[in-house]
């Protein structure tokens, strides 16, 4: 659903731009083809181009499942993984460079943009599970596996410092500290702040991930015929690891409950709507924007309305109906995971099977 949603967004702002400029543009028939790169057919494209989308992302997704949960070796599962992750990311290449240096409305622009949307997670989770199979398959070398940690968390932090730059519209005044009278930076457009903002995100969080995992690989490997046979753990070793993981759950459960989720919601109610209004002035103008209940989009007989909550004597959070079901979703799931934490009888009736024929337990049928 996020790859169809994506994908239709580009495809209608290129079809806006081509609407835009087709008027002006004058079709030169012969060696030179079509001036300015205009396709007026690429609007009839539309529904197959984004069906052949979701069917990549789709075969692309399926294939991840069947190499997980299949049998086949370490480096066939690492070698698939990083194919869709380099050819992808070729594809992104040419697509952000017909986007920016040639016409926006060209097809491999428009494809590259669309995958955009869609390489980010998908990449970051491939390279998660390249991780964990060349950490824990067999065959992979302790001197490989420290140049692929060293290696991938170089690329990471570069790609992020990369994203930072692109960023550097909304990140030389801190974001919330923007005003409505800031000059945009020379050069700077939406699609540099969307890249730079998959950059900075993915590239930040996977470096981190890559780092600790570095810090904590063993220096020497351990000497297996020496050690001494582990004995078998006893009841109140096992109680207290137990406890220990459930100390862990909670804690978790109560970060992303009280600090996690409320800030991406204030971020979200304060900043702009759009990448196109991520600019200084834009941000500044939001921060300040307030919101009257049913003075927006919304019907008179909607039964939830955007409004707005005043923070600070001038900046004020936009609460939009769909934010606050997704977040306050999110916020029961939290605060379920943290009562199944602290009551083991409330997680045991949780992974229950609710159904037979489908596999599903009662906290999976409820979600």
């Amino acid at each position: 659903f996020t790859l169809f949603q994506h994908s239709h967004t580009v495809m209608k702002k290129a079809l806006e731009m081509n609407a835009d400029t087709s008027g002006a543009s004058v079709a030169q028939q012969g060696g030179e083809g079509v001036q300015g790169g205009i396709y007026p057919g690429l609007m009839y494209l539309s529904g197959p181009f984004i069906l052949v989308l979701f069917i990549t992302g789709l075969a692309v997704y399926l294939s991840l499942l069947v190499s997980v949960k299949g049998k086949a070796p370490s480096g066939f599962k690492v070698t698939a993984w990083s194919s869709v992750i380099f050819s992808s990311l070729v594809v992104c290449l040419i697509g952000i460079h017909g986007w920016f240096a040639l016409n926006p409305v060209t097809v491999g622009g428009v494809l590259g943009m669309a995958v955009l949307q869609w390489f980010f997670p998908i990449a970051s989770v491939l390279c998660l599970y390249v991780l964990y199979e060349v950490l824990t398959g067999r065959g992979w070398s302790a001197e490989f596996q420290l140049g692929l940690l060293v290696a991938g968390t170089t690329a990471c932090f570069a790609s992020a410092i990369l994203g930072m730059w692109l960023m550097r519209e909304i990140l030389r005044c801190g974001v919330m500290w923007c005003t409505e009278d800031m000059d945009s930076v020379s050069n700077f457009t939406s699609q540099s702040m969307q890249i730079g903002f998959g950059l900075l995100s993915i590239g930040g969080g996977l470096g981190l991930t890559f780092l600790v995992v570095l810090c904590k690989l063993p220096k020497e490997p351990a000497a297996s015929a020496s050690l001494p046979r582990p004995l078998l753990p006893s009841l109140e070793a096992w109680q207290a690891k137990e406890r220990q993981r459930r100390m862990v759950q909670a804690l978790s459960g109560a970060f992303l409950a009280i600090i996690i989720l409320p800030t991406l919601f204030v971020l979200v109610g304060m900043l702009p709507v759009g990448w196109d209004d991520m600019t200084a002035a834009e941000i500044g103008e939001s921060l300040t924007t307030k919101y009257v209940p049913y003075s927006t989009a919304e019907l008179s007989s909607a039964w939830m309305s955007t409004f707005s909550l005043k923070v600070t004597s001038t900046y004020y959070v936009k609460c939009f109906p769909d934010v606050v079901l997704y977040y306050g979703f999110l916020e029961v799931l939290a605060i379920t995971s943290i009562v199944a934490a602290a009551l083991p009888s409330f997680s045991l009736w949780l992974s229950k099977p609710a159904l037979a024929m489908t596999g599903l337990s009662r906290g999976e049928t409820m979600v």
